[in-house]
């Protein structure tokens, strides 16, 4: 814009400035929970996506933060800067460190009706509780998952520390921050450490049941009951779009495609426009080549760092978060198929990964 008279450049400025607003208000129409699992690279997707306009959505996400805030959503009050941003429009993506449960109510409460898309990443549960053993206390020299680190932060669970990830394999209730214990609301439970995504998509309503004692509740809150693993699967099932941290590529174009499908008119445009900018196109690398796959530290394979009793102790004493992972592969691989089918785009490496369901 050229300032050529002075005396009716403010007027032009405010004009500029309200008409870029309103543009906005009209583009943050729909509204978008991030249920983010820790090391699914989560952090990575908001910054690209929702922090800036470097790729074919421009500023169609706007990130009512600048950075992953645990448990903000449920813990800041309504007058917080962030729910009022949300409440008025000026954003319109929240990532929740949080369980699904929590994070749909503080968001009902706040603005009165549910996000218009609600989705998450997952991750193979045992590459992502490496993932986040490496974050919490390793060096940058690598990580032997056997107890040989730096000082760990203080999240992560004492005996963790002690023994490492060996320490999950006896079935111990680790939890962050502290060792798990019952609370008088099980609201405020924290985690198991090895039981994150389970302990994401519960039901804690199941928890409060009268008729259930104090130790029947708390094994139900770690994630490890049957009845625990059923009502994550319920739970997981509600759920827009799940992306894969391994198919980053792929789940963009997912996310792309499904939020086109589930808005209207100009809010969908932006991510119609995306996909055919960004996924018709040979994925051979990413569809936009400065992409998450550059950014994220949460795609490389750390299996290989473990020896096999303590691959194989993990994998039993973490039974139900790999079953509830591959469900969620299940439910990803049946709507990257329809979209490939919709579409006529190949996506080969979902071909291979999808034969098996």
């Amino acid at each position: 814009m050229r300032l050529n008279s002075g005396s009716r450049a403010p007027f032009q400025m405010i004009l500029a400035i309200l008409s870029s607003f309103l543009l906005l208000r009209v583009a943050l129409g729909a509204d978008f929970l991030f249920v983010h699992i820790p090391k699914t690279s989560g952090s990575s997707f908001q910054q690209f996506y929702a922090l800036g306009d470097t790729t074919a959505l421009g500023r169609t996400l706007q990130a009512c933060e600048t950075f992953v805030d645990s448990h903000w959503p449920r813990t800041a009050s309504h007058d917080d800067p962030r729910w009022v941003k949300y409440k008025n429009g000026e954003c319109n993506f929240i990532s929740a460190h949080d369980t699904l449960h929590h994070a749909m109510e503080k968001v009902v409460s706040v603005k009165g009706v549910p996000p218009s898309i609600v989705f998450t990443s997952l991750r193979n549960p045992i590459e992502r509780l490496i993932s986040m053993y490496a974050y919490g206390c390793c060096t940058v020299h690598g990580c032997t998952g056997n107890g040989k680190h730096k000082v760990c932060e203080e999240w992560v669970p004492e005996a963790i520390q002690k023994h490492g990830l060996k320490a999950l394999v006896d079935g111990n209730e680790l939890c962050f921050r502290r060792e798990c214990e019952w609370s008088s609301s099980p609201d405020n439970h924290m985690p198991n450490f090895g039981q994150i995504m389970t302990w994401t998509f519960q039901d804690y309503s199941d928890a409060k049941n009268d008729e259930i004692n104090e130790v029947e509740a708390l094994n139900y809150l770690s994630g490890r009951t049957e009845e625990s693993f059923r009502s994550s699967k319920a739970k997981i099932e509600t759920l827009d779009v799940i992306m894969l941290t391994e198919y980053n590529e792929e789940s963009v174009c997912l996310f792309y495609w499904e939020v086109g499908k589930k808005l209207t008119g100009k809010e969908r445009d932006p991510f119609s426009k995306a996909f055919n900018e960004e996924c018709r196109v040979d994925l051979t690398g990413y569809p936009n080549k400065q992409g998450i796959k550059g950014r994220s530290n949460n795609l490389s394979l750390h299996g290989n760092r473990l020896d096999n009793d303590l691959q194989q102790g993990l994998s039993r004493s973490m039974r139900n978060e790999i079953l509830l992972y591959k469900h969620g592969v299940l439910i990803f691989c049946r709507q990257m198929l329809q979209m490939i089918a919709e579409s006529g785009i190949g996506f080969p490496r979902i071909n291979m990964l999808c034969t098996e369901f």
